[in-house]
């Protein structure tokens, strides 16, 4: 991804992340704020909990995920896996918008899902999964991660075939 590129993508990010915030303020659900150990001051929008499992977004703000349905309905999950639950039930409902956290940047700031650089597998535990899946918004970030952590890189699709693989258990 070229260096413009990325800026816009991290542009969009902190504005639906910060439009999020303002429609949560809205509706009486302020963004959630907390010290994660190893990390700066983490903004997490709403909601705090995962809509499926019930974990801390906040905690697990490296693996959050938000689908933002055209129907402007939307769902803040904990993982790839619970946002793969979503998905599934909401049938044919069109997706609109589709973020994660940045594993490779301090905070993990929401990006582009869909445009992501992901890396299947590795030394470390995943979130809700046997194996585990990070995105990166630069792809010398996940090669970097490869490199001391082991994994493959993916695209989306792929990550997202690998968590209906794992939830399935044929992984």
């Amino acid at each position: 991804m070229n260096p413009i590129s990325h800026r816009s993508t991290q542009a969009l990010a902190m504005l639906v992340l910060g439009a999020s915030s303002l429609m949560g303020q809205q509706a009486g659900k302020p963004a959630s704020a907390a010290v994660v150990p190893g990390t700066a001051s983490v903004q997490v929008e709403a909601p705090e909990a995962c809509q499926h499992c019930g974990m801390n977004r906040i905690r697990f703000s490296r693996s959050r995920m938000l689908v933002k349905y055209s129907d402007d309905s939307q769902a803040g999950t904990c993982s790839l896996r619970c946002l793969v639950v979503d998905l599934d039930a909401k049938g044919k409902k069109t997706v609109s918008a589709l973020f994660v956290g940045d594993y490779g940047v301090e905070g993990n700031p929401l990006i582009d899902a869909r445009l992501a650089t992901w890396v299947i597998g590795g030394k470390l535990r995943g979130v809700m999964t046997p194996v585990a899946k990070w995105a990166f918004a630069a792809r010398p970030a996940a090669e970097a991660f490869i490199a001391v952590n082991g994994g493959q890189l993916a695209t989306f699709a792929e990550a997202e075939t690998a968590a209906r693989e794992d939830f399935k258990g044929k992984r």
